[in-house]
């Protein structure tokens, strides 16, 4: 018996034995029956109305111990819980009706992971790859700009892209006139060629009473405009805003609301970025508040002796370690992370800029500037405003077609 136990850990760590004689032959580990792994069973749900995640997750038969392990492992992850939305979905897997992973997924290409099996449970943003096509979409005004933007195939948030970054060089609605031309070069993207959003706008444009064209530029140093064939910026950046490189993505004034979907006043501007990014302190001050405010989410106020106003940083994800109520920050110092929390559709900052009581366009009292592209790059920027409008003229003639 012991020269066979010999004999076998030979062949596992690949030493010759022998046997000694009249013992049984030895029976090598590979020729062994490997285990057969149960297969896993799925249950997976989507999230109602008024319904939070530990309510979720007990409805799915999570026990109330992996319950609790499993919140707390994606409140150290970016993962927003006041951004759960009636119709997410999650799955559940179990081996041998035991829980060993979950995963919740926010949309086709953003989903997080939950490892339930083991001594600890950990949790991670899984990405699936997302393909990008520059397409080029074409029309002409029938009704109203927005619902002509739609019907050629753009959504809400290219839609909402044109009319900001043409907002001060559209003709008046009132003087815009059917058969009025316009185009949009902008990114489509896919998950598994399924179509999953817009991205980012390259190039856009309107003919009418009033002719504008405007193409994107990001420079080295992380700072994106848009500006006119000659590489000026068609409006004025703040030179020093609370997201540096960020688009801006809604103007201060009236817009139709992306949640409420009704026209109102709005009362700051927008910048886009993504979940986690840092927002800074546009000028040195105190932080009057640090909460949670109907609307706003999480929100920052600090107030400022030059120039003498306050301004708010909203949605955010989270606060910035340190910054409470009193607290002195320098400009550039970090008040918070780009967030969703309140009334919002996505992740993306809300800054305001109050004076004498009253929320003021932060353009005309903050330190602005008009922007122009590189020396260096003005013969790149050149053949990008002519790709474009090559591939307007081709959609024009019939079909979208892609960039190279």
């Amino acid at each position: 018996m012991l020269v066979l136990a010999a004999a076998v850990v030979g062949t596992v760590i690949g030493v010759c034995s022998r046997s000694a004689p009249g013992a049984s032959e030895a029976v090598s580990v590979d020729s062994l029956p490997m285990p057969v792994e149960p297969d896993p069973d799925f249950v997976g749900r989507t999230v109602e109305a008024g319904e939070n995640l530990v309510l979720v997750l007990t409805t799915l038969g999570l026990p109330a111990e992996e319950t609790r392990a499993t919140v707390d492992a994606l409140g150290r992850t970016d993962f927003d819980f006041q951004r759960m939305m009636p119709g997410d979905s999650l799955t559940l897997e179990l081996v041998d009706s035991l829980p060993v992973r979950l995963r919740y997924h926010l949309d086709l290409a953003t989903s997080y992971e939950v490892r339930l099996a083991g001594d600890s449970v950990s949790a991670a943003r899984v990405m699936v790859p997302v393909e990008t096509t520059v397409v080029a979409l074409v029309g002409a005004v029938r009704g109203s700009l927005w619902q002509s933007l739609l019907e050629v195939g753009a959504d809400d948030r290219p839609a909402a892209a044109f009319t900001c970054i043409l907002r001060h060089h559209l003709p008046p609605l009132r003087r815009m006139r059917a058969g009025d031309s316009f185009h949009l070069v902008v990114e489509r993207l896919a998950v598994a060629d399924s179509f999953y959003g817009f991205g980012n706008v390259h190039a856009l444009g309107y003919r009418g009473e009033t002719e504008v064209e405007a193409f994107h530029h990001a420079r080295p140093d992380g700072v994106t405009f848009y500006c006119d064939a000659r590489g000026r910026s068609l409006d004025r950046v703040l030179s020093y805003p609370p997201i540096p490189g960020a688009r801006m993505t809604s103007d201060f004034g009236p817009r139709l609301h992306p949640v409420a979907r009704r026209r109102v006043q709005h009362y700051g501007i927008d910048f886009e970025a993504p979940y986690g990014t840092p927002v800074r302190a546009v000028a040195d001050g105190v932080v009057r508040q640090a909460r949670a405010r109907r609307g706003f989410g999480r929100m920052v106020e600090l107030v400022h002796k030059q120039p003498r106003l306050n301004t708010r940083y909203a949605h955010l994800s989270r606060y910035a370690e340190g910054v409470r109520v009193g607290v002195a920050l320098r400009q550039g110092d970090i008040v918070g992370y780009v967030g969703s929390t309140g009334l919002s559709s996505g992740a993306h900052l809300h800054f305001e800029t109050v004076r004498g009581g009253r929320q003021v366009n932060p353009l005309d009292v903050l330190p602005a500037r008009v922007e122009e592209v590189e020396p260096g790059a003005q013969v790149e920027f050149e053949r990008f405003v002519a790709d474009c409008r090559a591939l307007v003229a081709r959609a024009s003639a019939g079909g979208k077609e892609s960039v190279e």
